[in-house]
């Protein structure tokens, strides 16, 4: 009689030391993810948003603003020239404009402010489009240089006799291990954060740390070399030498680290969804939105022609106050 057991695959359950140390990578590569991502929102995916919006709504709303902080300077000219002729007092124009300027400076900064980040966030988009063109034309003269390599070694091969009867495949497209240098600059510092980050790898030394601290920086203002020599630093094994995690602990020690990263997990998700739900991420699906965007257009524009016809009117009305035909 055959032995009905004697083909079956037996397979020995998994202890929850090793349960729990690939527990302990895959919360580690989900943190190094949710870093990157987090990251990129701030230094890069949010400027550029803030970018497209100023360059569509933004610099409206501002002239608007700024319309209505003149307006309501005017107003307060006014009533100062107003209250002056109530009390028969002689009129001071230039101390009524000075006091109407000083009650609207704060505000007055905080417009400055705010187009002062709006231009920096332009002239990020622009240096990135920039960098984004060059990158593209490095990669194409890459492919063109691959292809031409491959046609030397294919004819080389064919007046040798050592040519093989091989279906082609080549794609110099496919052949790209990134489609865009935002592709490139992302997957080069996910993976820098996975092995120099402390939130991942606590037994990181200082010359790590630096490293991580210079391919933020790097990350944030676009240097790919940068980012690219650092990777290429780990590749080759100088720096992010072995796991703290890898080492031998007690179970109790290996749960507690569990719970570590479970919790640094729950934070940068808080952090993204913080950042997904506030100004300027918010503005993104209304920006793809073409008729929302220029009804909005259309809106502003509207506030601001009755907004100036309303100064040229208060103007007016100073004049006349001034020259006693009130």
């Amino acid at each position: 009689m055959k032995d009905i057991n004697r083909d079956k695959t037996i397979v020995k359950a998994k202890s929850e030391y090793e349960l729990l140390q690939e527990e302990i990578q895959r919360l580690q590569t989900e943190i190094a993810n949710l870093m990157a991502e987090r990251d990129d929102l701030i230094c890069r995916e949010c400027k550029e948003i803030a970018a497209d919006y100023d360059e569509k709504i933004g610099q409206l709303e501002l002239e608007v603003l700024h319309a209505q902080i003149e307006l309501h300077k005017l107003k307060a000219i006014i009533e100062m020239l107003q209250a002056s002729i109530n009390l028969q007092k002689e009129l001071d124009e230039a101390y009524a404009r000075l006091e109407a300027e000083k009650k609207a400076a704060q505000f007055e900064e905080e417009l400055n402010r705010k187009a002062e980040e709006a231009k920096s966030n332009r002239e990020f988009k622009k240096s990135e489009e920039e960098k984004e063109e060059e990158w593209q034309r490095e990669q194409e003269q890459k492919e063109q240089e691959r292809k031409e390599r491959k046609e030397s070694e294919a004819k080389e091969k064919k007046e040798n006799g050592t040519e093989k009867e091989e279906e082609r495949t080549e794609d110099s497209e496919a052949e790209r291990k990134y489609k865009s240098r935002t592709d490139e600059m992302k997957a080069l510092y996910r993976k820098i954060v996975k092995v120099l980050h402390p939130d991942v790898n606590p037994d990181i030394t200082e010359k790590e740390n630096d490293m991580l601290i210079e391919a933020t920086t790097a990350y944030r203002e676009g240097d790919l070399e940068t980012l690219r020599k650092i990777a290429a630093m780990i590749d080759s094994g100088a720096v992010g030498d072995g796991n703290v995690f890898d080492e031998e602990f007690d179970l109790e020690r290996l749960r507690e680290i569990v719970e570590e990263l479970k919790r640094c997990v729950t934070v940068l998700q808080m952090e993204i969804y913080g950042i997904k739900t506030s100004f300027p991420y918010n503005m993104k699906d209304f920006l793809a939105d073409e008729q929302a965007v220029v009804e909005r257009q259309i809106e502003l524009r509207n506030i601001l022609k009755e907004t100036t016809e309303d100064i040229v009117r208060l103007e007016k009305r100073i004049d006349e106050m001034t020259k006693g035909k009130y």
